[in-house]
């Protein structure tokens, strides 16, 4: 009989302990500072990821479509050029 009960005894302290760490892990999941860090992370990721995607995208297009004659970089390098111009126009001169 005192084998079953210090065997249940020992089973209690591991199950208690246990639920100690899962509740100590709970709580530092659930901090504020660990959520916005965590969001922070992901969302600088997911930026990084779309535009390296985009990146290789237009890259992947432009050189499909080069041989055929049609070269919309250029296109794009023009636009950008009077995106600047219009930007610089409007930017006050000190």
């Amino acid at each position: 009989m005192e084998n079953i009960q210090e065997g249940t005894d020992k089973t209690a302290a591991r199950l208690s302990d246990q639920i100690s760490r899962v509740a100590d892990a709970l709580e530092k999941q659930n901090s504020l500072r660990r959520r916005l860090l965590t969001g922070l992370i992901f969302g600088v990721g997911t930026a990084i990821g779309a535009s390296v995607i985009a990146t290789l995208i237009i890259i992947g297009a432009a050189r499909l479509l080069a041989p055929i004659g049609i070269d919309f970089l250029s296109e794009l390098r023009e636009a950008r050029g009077v995106l600047e111009t219009q930007i610089e126009s409007q930017t006050p001169q000190q």
